[in-house]
């Protein structure tokens, strides 16, 4: 949604934006073309290998980006450490890069036979899916995958993981979710949910989301701009609700009564964008 990014930003030049969710740099690379040559932005990305990338894809800027690889978690202590205090612009798309399904090899796809691993920063974090699917309790197994997932047959899927341990595979844990489960989908692969549910467990994303959000408004200057692109209904509900408290203390206005969705264009060129809302706020005091 680099387009939508852009119009709500609307990035004056020399305007400085923090971008917490960097991935590849693809929304880092559009705002910096629309603020130099005095433009600068903050680069958060937890993976170290997509910082890489981004890092990569972003060379040409010069001293006008700065690239860190940490948790979005630290982003208040992360901008005043740079010089991002009273940013014009706080990102969050909170989408999992294809690069993660396709090339990453640590288990995010069931389509892939690859180790139970689901870790944006394996050196961050200790435990894998690994730990949780063969170390958690029938009663943890069914909170995460409900809690997380979504998933109306957490309790037969767990049950179906204990009697079936140790599952060390995605290929194993996805064809056992699809013999497992009972109400089969059209619209999505049966395991989508389950392999969600553990990834957000794994790295915390929902935790770390919500007290990220109050750090991005207190680094924001007053008329400074927060967006939020989530892609399930649990990141867009910890927005919705955060945005709506911020409204009511005053902190916040909103700029989208209802969330923006992907053009249809975008959706033909990229399939997971047809999950995409888009929420925007600007800070008033």
């Amino acid at each position: 949604m680099v387009r939508e990014v852009l119009e709500l930003f609307s990035p004056r030049s020399g305007g400085r934006f923090i971008d917490a969710t960097l991935g590849d740099g693809g929304h880092a690379e559009a705002i910096l073309a629309r603020t130099g040559p005095r433009g600068m932005l903050l680069g958060i990305e937890r993976d170290p290998k997509m910082a890489g990338r981004a890092n990569r894809r972003l060379q040409n800027f010069g001293n006008r980006v700065v690239i860190v690889q940490a948790s979005y978690e630290q982003l208040l202590v992360l901008a005043g450490a740079h010089g991002f205090m009273h940013s014009d612009g706080v990102l969050f798309d909170l989408g999992v890069a294809a690069w993660h399904f396709v090339s990453a090899r640590r288990g995010f796809s069931f389509r892939e036979d690859e180790p139970l691993d689901m870790r944006f920063d394996p050196s961050e974090i200790e435990e894998d899916a690994a730990h949780i699917v063969n170390g958690g309790s029938y009663e943890e197994l069914v909170y995460i995958l409900h809690a997380f997932g979504e998933e109306r047959e957490a309790s037969r899927i767990a049950k179906a993981i204990i009697r079936n341990r140790p599952i060390v595979t995605t290929r194993a844990l996805a064809d056992l979710i699809v013999r497992t489960k009972h109400i089969a989908s059209r619209r999505i692969h049966p395991a989508t949910k389950s392999f969600q549910a553990f990834r957000i467990a794994v790295n915390r994303e929902l935790e770390i989301f919500a007290s990220a959000l109050p750090r991005a408004v207190s680094a924001l200057r007053v008329g400074g701009i927060l967006l939020v692109i989530a892609y399930h209904s649990l990141e867009d509900r910890t927005a919705k609700r955060f945005l709506q408290n911020q409204v009511k203390g005053g902190s916040l206005a909103l700029l989208t009564k209802r969330p923006l969705r992907s053009s249809r264009e975008e959706m033909r060129l990229n399939p997971r964008a047809r999950s995409a809302k888009l929420r925007a706020a600007v800070r008033t005091k």
